[in-house]
């Protein structure tokens, strides 16, 4: 199998995804396509799946917290695994001002870093900033619950 099979079948996992542990396969198989080799616009494309990826994970932790009526008892650690998406985000391309929004609601949280959240509600005004499209029909119906995260 050639890195553009491992991408043909990161794109059907992404469009699969109905579970936070859908997720983690589509992440999984952007990695093996672009180990294995693309040529340049699709390992582009492939970088670019990773990335959305990351941050439809990152956005459905981050509702499970900050938007649900009854946030999960486990909060902290799904902050903790948000977070590290969301970083690994901002470490791949700074200019999503969406990624910078999530962090800072995440960081208003009790035991949050008050001054990142200051930092990142800058950062999500700036202009020509990246923005990141509507939330998908699978990531809709998609379930917070899962087995194990990350």
């Amino acid at each position: 199998e050639d890195g553009q099979e491992s991408l043909n079948d990161a794109i059907n996992a992404k469009l699969e995804i109905d579970e936070l542990d859908d997720f983690g396969r589509a992440l999984e198989l952007c990695r093996k396509a672009i180990d294995k080799g693309l040529d340049a616009g699709s390992k582009k494309f492939a970088d670019d799946l990773y990335t959305g990826t990351l941050i439809d994970r990152a956005a459905m932790r981050t509702g499970a917290i900050v938007d649900a009526e009854q946030p999960d008892p486990n909060w902290r650690r799904i902050r903790a695994f948000a977070m590290r998406d969301l970083n690994e985000v901002v470490a791949r391309d700074p200019g999503f001002g969406t990624v910078h929004l999530m962090i800072a609601r995440l960081e208003q949280l009790p035991g949050g870093r008050r001054e990142e959240c200051r930092s990142c509600r800058y950062r999500t005004a700036r202009p020509g900033e990246r923005s990141y499209g509507p939330v998908t029909p699978a990531r809709q119906g998609a379930s917070v619950r899962s087995s194990h995260s990350g």
